[in-house]
């Protein structure tokens, strides 16, 4: 399973692909923000900044069954990140899981600048 994610500039890129992650595992629209984790990731460059950025996401859904719904990132560059994540812990009697991820790959991987913008393919295996 992939997504292809777009943004105008790198913030909104990964921004929006931490959005779509979780909406791949769960329906995002029931989750309330009730926690914030803060998170600071660093790579060699920016498409394995995307898989930690992703895997770290991963993690604390996995660890500690958090499910985040927006994300603000306070500093980013080619090869680091701050965020803040917002949501709450996995709650069966209100969120439904759709899809379980097992990880984040290099597989096709691409974050790449476009016009307008930016773009990034991930895969995950399922």
């Amino acid at each position: 399973m992939g997504l292809r994610i777009f943004g105008e500039n790198l913030e909104t890129l990964f921004i929006n692909a931490g959005i779509a992650f979780f909406e791949l595992i769960a329906e995002v629209e029931k989750v309330e923000e009730k926690e914030s984790v803060d998170f600071s990731v660093e790579a060699e460059d920016r498409k394995e900044l995307l898989v930690r950025w992703l895997s770290e996401l991963h993690f604390k859904f996995e660890v500690e069954r958090l499910l985040f719904t927006r994300f603000h990132i306070s500093k980013i560059s080619e090869k680091s990140l701050e965020a803040k994540a917002y949501g709450e812990k996995f709650d069966s009697g209100r969120h439904e899981l759709k899809t379980e991820i097992k990880g984040v790959t290099y597989h096709q991987l691409k974050v790449e600048p476009i016009q307008g913008g930016w773009v990034a393919e991930v895969i995950f295996d399922v």
